[in-house]
This record gives C-alpha cells, structure tokens and sequence, in this order.
C-alpha cells in the first residue's frame, strides 16, 4: 500500500513538471530496495524463504519473497550480482564475534559462499579459523551437568571461554506456538520450563529431546551467557555465548528473560502458578 501511495505521488510530480513518471518510479523503487537491504543486514530474524525466479530481485519480481524480507541468502536463484544478497562479512580470521564483523552484527553465522577472509572455510582447525562458525560445524565447549547451588542440576564449564565465545546451542524440538503454549501450561504446574521462544515464530522444546544446555539455570542479576538468536544456514537456531570472560567450574546461567507477569510467577508459589495457567499464558525463555 505504502509503495502504491509513493508511485501516486510521483506520477503527479511528474505531470506537473513534465517529466518521465516511469523513471521516476523506477529510482524510487530503486532507493527502497536498497534502504530495505542495508535496514535487515542489521538484524536478520525474519523467517528466510529462498526465491527461485530469474534475474535480480526486485519489487516487481513475480513471487519474490526476498523483496518481502529484504534480503537474498546464498540459496536464492536470483542474479549473483542481485543488490539484496547478503554479502557476508571481509573481517581477518578470528575477528567474526564482535559487532565490527557485518555477519555477527546482523545475527548471520559466517558461510563460505559470502566469506573468505575469516577463514570459515578451513575446517581443520579451531584456534585460527572463524570465529563465528560454531554452531555450523558443531563445535561447543566442554560442560558437565551437576547440583546446582540455585536450583536442582546446573550447567558448568570445564574449560576457560573469553567473552562473546560460543558456548552452546539450545537444542529440541520446534513446535508451532499453539503447541507451546498446549506443552506449555503442562510444564507450569510441575514449575519447570524447557520452552524457548523463536524471534521469527514457534519455539524449541527440549523436554524431550535436546542436550545439556537445558540444565542451565536463571540468573538475572549476574548470568554468565547470553542467550543469541542466529541464521544458520538459512535457519534460525539458538546459541548461547559467554556474557563475560569464564574459568573453568564456572556454573553456566543466563537471563530467561520472562515478562513481568511471567517472572513473578516464577518467583511465586503454585497459587500464582495456577492463575496465570488458568489465564492461558505460559512461561517461556527468550533471547535477548
């Protein structure tokens, strides 16, 4: 609509001035393109579809989703040279988890098809490679489940991290938001909560399967990470990085993050519990 009213403007300005509205229109669609390029490369958490047409992408394209969420990934169809492709970062190997890095800074994990520079192509090692390449080779670092001093089991590091270094991945099954909340209202009145909200929609359980990262507790006052919504490969999945320089046998916390309302449940007895249950909302972590 909003693209619709500009094109009626312009094509006024045009006959009062006697020039091209055609022209016109074109760098205005142009000038949007590339405004609405350069806005998501700042955070991309949309939900990625990959176009399949011909030729670069543009408001015009016939079932362009990438003119929708204003930007192109490696998988998409269009022009190599299409001014939507996210054009990956040029940082030096080691440097990719700071906000100086375009890939880190827009949520993206590096990828070799848009990033050479950093190194994510190389494989074969850890300590020069990219830094910002974790979750898509697997790599994590080493952690034990054990009693925990706030709560029930805790998640504790073995080894040294320095801080914004991947730790982890929140990993379980992703349900629709309806089923969350469903799995949701169940989990409140066993007062545990392994629901972990997706910016672009749905959520990850880890009830029944997903790995130690569940064990980590809340800590709002002083947590040790921070929970990071990123694209991986086109897909959206949950790191969590170190929010300060860790030693070894540090627990592993971070802020759940819960509304108000939820965090009061949370630090209420069952009586709360079971208003808020009653009321149809469910608690949830989400990243920051």
């Amino acid at each position: 609509m909003k693209r619709k009213l500009r094109h009626e403007k312009l094509r006024r300005q045009a006959r009062d001035k006697g020039l091209d509205s055609a022209e016109l229109i074109a760098a205005d669609d142009k000038k949007e393109l590339k405004k609405n390029a350069e806005a998501v490369r700042l955070e991309a958490v949309t939900p990625l579809t990959a176009c399949r047409h011909d030729g670069p992408c543009n408001p015009l394209a016939a079932n362009c989703a990438c003119s929708e969420n204003g930007v192109c990934s490696y998988m998409c169809k269009c022009d190599i040279n299409c001014a939507q492709r996210f054009p990956g970062c040029n940082c030096a190997a080691g440097q990719c988890q700071t906000k100086a890095c375009q890939c880190f800074r827009a949520r993206w994990e590096c990828n070799p098809m848009t990033c050479s520079s950093c190194r994510c192509d190389k494989i074969d090692s850890q300590t020069t490679g990219c830094a910002n390449y974790a979750m898509t080779r697997m790599i994590q670092k080493r952690m034990l489940c054990a009693p925990s001093r706030i709560a029930g089991n805790g998640l504790f590091l073995l080894e040294g991290a320095e801080k914004d270094e991947f730790i982890t991945e929140y990993v379980g099954e992703r349900i629709s938001d309806d089923e969350a909340e469903r799995r949701g209202a169940i989990y409140d009145r066993y007062h545990c909560s392994y629901i972990f909200n997706l910016e672009t929609g749905g959520a990850i359980d880890s009830y029944r399967v997903g790995n130690l990262a569940r064990f980590a507790n809340h800590d709002d006052k002083n947590p040790s990470l921070y929970a990071r919504t990123m694209v991986v490969a086109g897909e959206h999945r949950i790191g969590f990085y170190a929010k300060r320089r860790l030693e070894p046998n540090d627990e592993l916390t971070f802020d759940y993050s819960y509304s108000g309302e939820h965090q009061e449940v949370f630090e209420l007895d069952g009586k709360a519990d079971k208003k808020k249950n009653q009321e149809g909302k469910v608690r949830k972590k989400n990243a920051n």
